[in-house]
């Protein structure tokens, strides 16, 4: 993995499960060693044990050769018809056996039984000698789990998504028609100012090519509101939103949402073939996003979009182009 903040967050919650297991597994890995050639004690350790286990799915056993050594064991029953299965195809278990330390987190995947996100904590079994007996292993499913510290990513990095390339390919023969949205920008802003300003607004995304307008409002995040140009061009729409301090966490101010409005209409007009479809802004995580008419996305910090000049996008200047863009426009 990388060390994104997706990656982080990721990391230390995986982290924090691993050291919340450590203690119960290692001591229901001691009393599966006490039982180890014994199939129904080694049972009956397993049962016992994933009762001390509130969010585990199933238990079980193999040995060192990853062939199974006991049933599969859940809270409520056992399944005998696992003992003996061959499960060292198994990229956990394979892992595990080059992990050195006592306790391995597998990745985390998909459980196909249950159609559901799982992952596997194996702990070895070792002889009051230290030899190797083989892995207790636990299966748990992310969503009975407890939530773990950390937080939740933050997106802070550019990110760039290539799109269709049939879309590339046939950017030169579309040229952009203009539309209402662009045509009265300068309305739009002052009505998009008070929505963020005044009514709650925190995120809202413009689509010039269809002149349409979609928002989410801090006092009901979860259902976001799609306005025809009709209706986001009317000043009257503010009354149809609740009047509202601004969003506490918000970190995009008046100056920079002009700055940031002025540069999307620059990235809509300045260019026939090379322009943008459509527009976002989060105020509270300050990420802006942008749909280009050669299918290219970016997600982009508010201060680094406003750090590069319009050529940089679709100019002399263009990186996400470059030669392509030049060369097509020559032909």
């Amino acid at each position: 993995m990388n060390n994104s903040n997706l990656s982080r967050v990721i990391d230390l919650r995986l982290s924090a499960l691993s050291h919340s297991l450590r203690e119960p597994l290692a001591d229901i890995a001691d009393r599966c060693g006490e039982a180890f050639d014994q199939p129904a004690r080694l049972n009956q350790a397993l049962s016992s044990g994933i009762q001390r286990l509130d969010t585990c799915a199933l238990v079980y056993v193999v040995n060192p050769f990853g062939i199974q050594m006991s049933a599969n064991v859940r809270r409520d029953a056992s399944d005998e018809d696992f003992f003996g299965q061959d499960l060292s195809g198994r990229s956990w278990f394979r892992l595990a056996r080059e992990n050195r330390e006592p306790l391995f987190m597998s990745d985390v995947y998909i459980s196909r039984p249950e159609n559901a996100i799982g992952i596997t904590s194996v702990h070895r079994i070792s002889a009051r000698g230290g030899a190797l007996l083989g892995y207790l292993c636990a299966d748990f499913l992310l969503r009975n789990l407890p939530l773990m510290p950390a937080g939740a990513p933050q997106p802070s990095h550019w990110k760039r998504m290539a799109g269709d390339p049939t879309i590339r390919d046939l950017m030169y023969h579309q040229e952009r028609n203009v539309t209402d949205m662009e045509r009265r920008f300068d309305d739009l802003k002052v009505i998009l100012h008070d929505l963020v300003a005044h009514r709650g607004i925190f995120h809202f995304k413009l689509h010039f090519s269809s002149s349409r307008a979609t928002l989410w409002c801090a006092n009901d995040p979860m259902r976001y509101r799609v306005h025809v140009f009709e209706e986001i061009i009317e000043p009257s729409i503010c009354v149809a939103y609740d009047l509202q301090p601004p969003v506490s966490d918000a970190c995009i101010g008046h100056d920079r949402l002009e700055s940031i409005l002025d540069r999307f209409h620059a990235l809509r007009t300045s260019d026939p073939y090379l322009y943008l479809r459509a527009a976002s802004l989060n105020t509270v995580n300050g990420l802006v996003g942008l749909n280009l008419s050669w299918d290219s996305q970016h997600f982009v910090p508010a201060d680094e979009f406003l750090a590069s000049d319009t050529a940089h996008w679709i100019g002399a200047d263009n990186v996400w182009f470059g030669d392509d863009v030049s060369g097509a426009q020559a032909g």
